[in-house]
C-alpha cells in the first residue's frame, strides 16, 4: 500500500510546469496536451486556482471528472456545502476550456450552469455501468443545452471499445420514453463527432469537408445482411453498425484504416506482446487484487457509516 498509494504529490507549480513542458515538447497537430486535474475531491485547492489562471492565460483546455458516483455527490456536497459546482466556478475553472467526464449526478441548477459557462460534458455510458455509478441525465442535458460529448472512459460494453456501439447504447438509453422525446439523433451523432473534436482541442470547423479542412472520414459497409427493406442510414447506424463494418478510416488526410485493417501497426504482434507483459506481471497483480480487496472492504465501511461527513 505504501510503495503503490502513499507517494507525497510535487507542488502545483511543478506539476503544472512538467505539463506546459510536454506540451512544448511536442509538434504534433493530432496531440492536444491538456491540464488533467482529477477531480475535485482529489485536487488542493491552489493546485485548481493554478491550473484555473494558466488555462486563462495560454488557452490550454482542462479535463477533469466529475460526480460520477452517488458516493462522490455526497462527499462533495458535505465538503462544499452543498455547492460543489459554484466551488469550481469559483476556482475560475468553470469555462469553454473545460470537459468533464461522467456528471451522471448533476442537479438540474448545475446543469444550468455547466451549460452558461460552455462546459463540455463527457457521457461515458458504458463506464458508469460497469462501475454501477448509474446513467447520466442525457436528455435533460441536452434540453437544457449543454454541451454533450460521447466517450468511453476505458470501459465498453465488451471491452472491445467500441464506439459504434456505445453509440446505440447512448440512443437505446436516451432516445426517450414513451411519446416524450429525448437525445435526438442528429445532437447524439454531433456528440460523437464535431464536438468530440472540440473537447479534444480540435476547434470548430463549420464545413468540416470544405477544401483545405482537415479530412476526417469513416467509411461502413452498408450491406447488412439482413435488412430488406431499405432503412434510413442513420438510423441504420445506430441500431446495427459495430466496428466490424469499418471499412476505411482517414484521420487528418492519411489512411489509418483500409478494408478493416491498420495500415500504421501490427495489431497481431501488439496483442502479442501486451499479452506477454500481463502473463509475465499475473503473479504481482493477483497479489494486489487480494490487498485491494480489503482495502476496498475497509473503504465501504467507511462511506456506509458516513464518517466521510
Amino acid at each position: 500500500m505504501r510503495a503503490r498509494l502513499l507517494r507525497a504529490p510535487a507542488p502545483p507549480a511543478e506539476q503544472v510546469r512538467l505539463v506546459e513542458d510536454l506540451a512544448a515538447e511536442l509538434d504534433d497537430p493530432l496531440v492536444d496536451v491538456q491540464y488533467g486535474p482529477y477531480g475535485l475531491e482529489w485536487c488542493s485547492a491552489p493546485m485548481l486556482r493554478l491550473i484555473a489562471e494558466r488555462s486563462a492565460l495560454t488557452g490550454r483546455r482542462v479535463h477533469m471528472h466529475l460526480l460520477e458516483s452517488p458516493i462522490q455527490r455526497e462527499w462533495l456536497d458535505a465538503a462544499f456545502g452543498g455547492q460543489p459546482l459554484r466551488a469550481l466556478d469559483g476556482f475560475g475553472l468553470l469555462s469553454p476550456r473545460l470537459s468533464v467526464a461522467h456528471a451522471a449526478h448533476l442537479r438540474p441548477d448545475e446543469m444550468e450552469l455547466l451549460a452558461a459557462r460552455g462546459v463540455a460534458v463527457c457521457v461515458n455510458t458504458s463506464s458508469n455501468l460497469n462501475l454501477r455509478n448509474g446513467i447520466a441525465p442525457a436528455a435533460e442535458m441536452h434540453r437544457r443545452g449543454m454541451r454533450l460529448v460521447t466517450g468511453l472512459d476505458g470501459f465498453s460494453v465488451d471491452d472491445d471499445d467500441d464506439a459504434l456501439r456505445e453509440l446505440r447504447l447512448n440512443w437505446m438509453l436516451h432516445r426517450g420514453t414513451g411519446l416524450a422525446e429525448g437525445w435526438p439523433l442528429p445532437e447524439l451523432f454531433a456528440s460523437a463527432t464535431v464536438r468530440g473534436r472540440e473537447a479534444l482541442g480540435g476547434g470548430r470547423d463549420s464545413a468540416p469537408l470544405a477544401p483545405g479542412a482537415a479530412a476526417d472520414l469513416l467509411v461502413l459497409r452498408r450491406d447488412v445482411e439482413d435488412v430488406v427493406i431499405p432503412s434510413e442510414e442513420p438510423a441504420l447506424l445506430a441500431q446495427r453498425a459495430t466496428r466490424a463494418h469499418v471499412r476505411r478510416l482517414v484521420v487528418a488526410g492519411r489512411e489509418v484504416v483500409r478494408d478493416g485493417a491498420l495500415t500504421g501497426l501490427d495489431l497481431p504482434a501488439a496483442a502479442a506482446e501486451l499479452d506477454a507483459q500481463v502473463r509475465a506481471g499475473a503473479e504481482g497483480a493477483l497479489a494486489w487484487r487480494e490487498v485491494a480487496r480489503r482495502y476496498a472492504a475497509g473503504l465501504r465501511a467507511f462511506y456506509a457509516a458516513g464518517l466521510h461527513r
